[in-house]
């Protein structure tokens, strides 16, 4: 349950999915979607990384748009996957901190926001421990923290599911890895109170099954590191397994993503005493 594309969710789930009602957050700017924008580009990833800089905001979403779907990766081990293979053009130019300075510079857009999560999740994906290390040392993690702070309104729950799929990703921390990327997890636990944070929201979305499911898995993630035990059990991450294990238990998949990162934490600590 390391890294997530995005979900592909079943009927079923998508009938389970209502929204409940929760504390609105302050308005935010939609913005109009015209297919048309950069319509003069050939999809040359180089080129869409360019739009990113641009300052009216239809531009900045329509080359989100783009650059998300063209790395979203089937296959990261696969070479010829395509997503592989736009990565590899685009990674030069430094992509995900791009992303990550339009999340900063559009605070308030919805869209940008939400669509920069989507991005940012595929990216780190494919790139793997090259992502997880460039999302870490840009600030990328607080950008995050702070999209799903600001927007918690029923209507923001596709952002608030992106952006703990952007933070399940950049936490599949594997052996090799630098040590900057597991200091980011200890600063998003610790310092950023994130497991709070993303244990608020299995309350407020408790049907929205694709967003239990990376939630799910950044627990697990975090459960890897020992040193996140205790914040995991205070700051509710074991009751809200527990919970989302108890209400979907016929929903194999997301019964076995909670049952996972319950086994680690019991199982390790039970270790510990031993």
């Amino acid at each position: 349950m390391s890294s997530s594309k995005r979900r592909r969710v079943s009927p079923e789930d998508e009938e389970s999915e209502a929204q409940p009602a929760v504390v609105q957050s302050s308005p935010a700017t939609r913005i109009p979607v015209d297919d048309t924008l950069s319509a003069n580009l050939d999809a040359i990833p180089q080129l869409l990384i360019v739009e990113l800089q641009k300052d009216e905001p239809a531009d900045v979403l329509a080359a989100l748009q783009r650059i998300c779907k063209m790395v979203e990766a089937n296959d990261c081990e696969n070479d010829q996957d395509p997503a592989v293979k736009n990565w590899k053009e685009m990674k030069e130019l430094g992509p995900i901190p791009l992303v990550v300075i339009c999340m900063r510079k559009w605070p308030h857009q919805h869209d940008i926001q939400s669509m920069a999560c989507d991005t940012l999740a595929n990216m780190v994906h494919v790139a793997g421990s090259v992502g997880r290390l460039a999302i870490t040392k840009c600030g990328g993690v607080e950008v995050v923290v702070r999209a799903i702070t600001k927007f918690q309104s029923p209507g923001d729950v596709e952002l608030q599911r992106e952006a703990i799929r952007t933070l399940q990703n950049t936490f599949a921390i594997k052996d090799g890895d630098p040590k900057v990327i597991s200091d980011g997890m200890i600063r998003f636990v610790k310092k950023l109170k994130g497991v709070e944070l993303i244990v608020g929201m299995t309350k407020a979305f408790p049907d929205h099954v694709s967003l239990l499911h990376s939630t799910c898995g950044l627990f697990y993630n975090l459960s890897c590191f020992k040193e996140n035990h205790d914040m995991l059990v205070k700051s509710g991450a074991v009751e809200a397994a527990a919970a989302i294990q108890k209400r979907y238990f016929n929903n194999d998949d997301l019964r076995t993503e909670a049952e996972e990162f319950l086994t680690k934490m019991f199982t390790t600590n039970s270790k510990k005493k031993s």
